[in-house]
C-alpha cells in the first residue's frame, strides 16, 4: 500500500467512513427505508425514535407512523426513560440521517443493543413511498 493509500485508510478508520452500510465502529447499523418497512411488518416491530424538532415532525416530510418524537437536544435527558428499551430494536430517524447518527452513537454508548440509523432520513423515506 502506497503512502497516500495508507493515509486514506487511516483517515477512513478514524472517521468511521470505512464499512458504512453495516455495523460501524460506533455500534449501530445503517438501515434502508425498505429494510425499515419490512421490520415494521414483523411480529415484533422496532421502536422508531425521531430526533427532529416538533416542527419538522409535523412538517412537510411528516413522520413514520408510531414514531416517538425525542428531539436530539433533549435525548440525553430522556435516557433514563428510554432505558426500558435497551434490548429492543430501535430505528433512529431525522431529516437526512446526520442527527440520527449522533443519537444512535449516543444510545450505543449507553448500552442500547440493536440500534439502526435510517439511511438518508425522512428525505429517503418519503422518496420511496
Amino acid at each position: 500500500m502506497g503512502k497516500p493509500a495508507a493515509i486514506l485508510a487511516v483517515i477512513l478508520s478514524i472517521t468511521g467512513c470505512a464499512g458504512l452500510g453495516s455495523h460501524n465502529r460506533t455500534g449501530f447499523k445503517e438501515i434502508s427505508p425498505a429494510q425499515v418497512r419490512e421490520l415494521l411488518k414483523s411480529q415484533a416491530p422496532p421502536v422508531i425514535i425521531d430526533v427532529r424538532t416538533p416542527e419538522e415532525f409535523t412538517g412537510e416530510l411528516g413522520h413514520i407512523a408510531g414514531a416517538r418524537l425525542i428531539p436530539l437536544p433533549i435525548l440525553s435527558d430522556s435516557l433514563l426513560a428510554l432505558s426500558a428499551l435497551k434490548d429492543n430494536t430501535l430505528i433512529i430517524v431525522c431529516r437526512s440521517g446526520r442527527r440520527s447518527a449522533i443519537a444512535a452513537e449516543m444510545l450505543a454508548k449507553e448500552g442500547f443493543k440493536d440500534i439502526n440509523n435510517l439511511k438518508g432520513g425522512m428525505i429517503s423515506w418519503t422518496k420511496r413511498q
